[in-house]
């Protein structure tokens, strides 16, 4: 694991955490019965930075991964906590790792690409017993098969950066999130067939949008270049 790219992502949390965070209480609801937050070792900035080294780095199992920061990287890190307890601290995260992902500078290329994909939260067998996102969570179903959870919406640009995101229930169709998605990008967007739209793309090209899809065997080429 390179050291210098968890100092890199520790840096760029930690300069952001600095200005948002007193914005953010400022914008939490003052209530008297609200039950402290537990102290932990762990400061905010070097939760997320677990986080997003995980992916940066390129883990496939972020228990492995963790045990690995333990046994390897554990002096990198104040304190570092038990599995479980740091599974438990990932929802502090929620907020501020959204927030920060906005935040990070954007390349607009005017050459975009766009998918949705299926986030399982059981199998589908256990959809009626689960509990964890009973009032978020839904059946849904994609080109391989019906699931059970959420969908997550997302845009990148031809340089593989992150440009927009969105979290669905698993019924969404997948062209209702795209006009929100897409109203701060001009030029080109690629997609597949699920997003053929004769409104839809009417309604981008006005914003300077060009929705670009397969065309089904059914369809004439009516509004695509070749």
């Amino acid at each position: 694991m390179n050291v210098e790219k968890l100092v890199e992502i520790y840096y760029a949390v930690d300069e952001f955490l600095i200005k948002f965070m007193p914005y953010m209480e400022k914008q939490l609801l003052t209530n008297s019965k609200r039950k402290p937050t537990k102290t932990c070792s762990l400061t905010l900035s070097e939760i997320m930075t677990v986080l997003i080294a995980f992916h940066v780095i390129g883990f496939r199992n972020f228990k492995s991964y963790y045990i690995h920061l333990q046994q390897f990287h554990s002096s990198k890190f104040g304190k570092l906590v038990s599995y479980n307890r740091f599974i438990e601290l990932i929802q502090r995260t929620l907020v501020p790792l959204y927030c920060f992902t906005q935040s990070l500078s954007k390349t607009k290329t005017g050459c975009y690409f766009m998918d949705a994909t299926a986030i399982k939260v059981c199998h589908i067998k256990r959809a009626y017993t689960h509990r964890v996102f009973k009032s978020i969570a839904t059946k849904g179903k994609t080109s391989i098969g019906w699931f059970f959870g959420l969908k997550l919406h997302l845009i990148v640009n031809d340089l593989g950066e992150i440009m927009n995101f969105q979290l669905t229930t698993g019924k969404t169709n997948d062209r209702l999130p795209v006009e929100n998605l897409c109203k701060h990008f001009m030029g080109k967007m690629f997609a597949n067939k699920g997003y053929i739209s004769k409104d839809l793309f009417e309604k981008l090209i006005e914003k300077g949008v060009e929705l670009i899809t397969q065309i089904r065997k059914n369809m004439k080429n009516a509004f695509m270049p070749l």
